[in-house]
């Protein structure tokens, strides 16, 4: 289990990156019959030494988290295993992972103890967790209306504008800037879409091999089931046989 966070989620966006992963979303299987899981692979940062991370969370009770600090030496992808105990989402769950740079003889049991360590930048990056539902209805409820919304509004401006000359251009410069701001919205909704989709589709691969498996043990449980009705059956014939051979006559009437 995990011990609920102390530290503060950083804001200071000049500390550098010092690991990155494959996914920060988080999509739980929640209708399976055991408890739901996501592995994800973690790697140090090039032109770092050495890192120690580990994992927080608000809820430690309901995630389990595989390995859930170490340290890191070089850049070879480390797989995590994150599971949902229970299978319990709650939307106020959060789940953080933190590293810092090891210093000197700092190892992975007494890094995070350090009397120096509030001065020190903590890399945290907090994951965005949800259920296979939930994930469905975001990509469902994904369109580009609000890009439609600006390109309209932009066109507007075009159709209204007097200026030329410098201010002009200036007007043209200042629009194409807000083009590439609702450009990159865009591109960052379709990549998030795209992510929910693939892990999506991963899990619902998962639930046909289950499925396909269940069946499988579903037909070897009947044919068992089957096999014990036929040895009951001839048991129970066998029982009657000595029964009847071994049972004492009726006493004669007077």
């Amino acid at each position: 289990m995990l011990a609920s966070y102390s530290l503060p989620v950083t804001r200071d966006e000049t500390v550098k990156p010092l690991l990155t992963l494959d996914q920060t979303y988080i999509i739980f299987d929640i209708d399976r019959k055991d408890d739901a899981s996501e592995v994800i692979r973690i790697s140090k940062a090039p032109r770092v030494s050495k890192i120690a991370f580990r994992f927080q969370t608000n809820a430690p009770t309901r995630y389990i988290v595989q390995p859930s600090s170490g340290i890191l030496t070089d850049c070879n992808p480390l797989p995590v295993k994150i599971i949902l105990y229970g299978n319990r989402y709650n939307p106020n769950h959060l789940l953080l992972l933190q590293a810092v740079e090891v210093q000197g003889s700092e190892d992975r049991r007494n890094v995070w103890q350090s009397l120096k360590m509030e001065s020190r930048s903590v890399y945290t990056i907090r994951f965005q967790l949800g259920t296979t539902v939930l994930g469905i209805s975001q990509i469902l409820n994904f369109d580009d209306t609000e890009s439609r919304k600006v390109q309209q509004g932009i066109l507007r401006v075009l159709r209204l504008s007097r200026k030329v000359g410098a201010p002009k251009v200036r007007e043209l410069e200042s629009l194409l800037e807000m083009l590439k701001g609702d450009e990159e919205i865009l591109k960052n909704n379709v990549d998030q879409t795209m992510k929910i989709k693939s892990i999506i589709k991963a899990q619902l691969e998962q639930r046909k091999k289950t499925s396909a498996d269940l069946t499988t043990r579903l037909a070897d449980i009947e044919r068992e089931c089957d096999a014990l009705n036929r040895k009951i059956g001839e048991d129970q014939a066998e029982l009657q046989k000595i029964y009847d051979n071994f049972r004492l006559p009726a006493p004669a009437t007077k």
